[in-house]
């Protein structure tokens, strides 16, 4: 039997991605709850190839953006973290001064 391996995110882009030989990387930000048990959710996002050439020329620090891809949990120096190699990026549009998300019309994808 295949297992399948998704995730779907929204989130603000923490830092300008950075290239890696190609191989860009970018911390994604999102929350989850309400009042008291409201929490920020950070993920590693890695990409490759042309989603890789999308996201340095187009994402940027406090960019809203939207991934998809497979997740993996890593492993270092005894932490564990998420990482989710991005199988597209689409731009939503970018963080205003006052934290509110400033949509785009239709946003850009790859």
């Amino acid at each position: 039997m295949a297992h399948y391996n998704k995730i779907v995110l929204e989130g603000i882009v923490h830092e300008d991605p950075t290239d890696y030989n190609g191989v860009v990387k970018f911390t994604l930000i999102n929350e989850s709850g309400y009042g008291e048990k409201k929490r920020t959710n950070w993920f590693k996002v890695v990409c490759f190839q042309k989603t890789a050439e999308f996201v340095i020329k187009y994402v940027k620090n406090r960019s809203y953006v939207l991934i998809d891809g497979p997740v993996n949990i890593k492993e270092h120096e005894g932490k564990y973290y998420t990482e989710v190699i991005a199988n597209s990026v689409k731009f939503i549009g970018s963080m205003k001064k006052d934290d509110s998300p400033k949509k785009d019309d239709g946003g850009y994808d790859y």
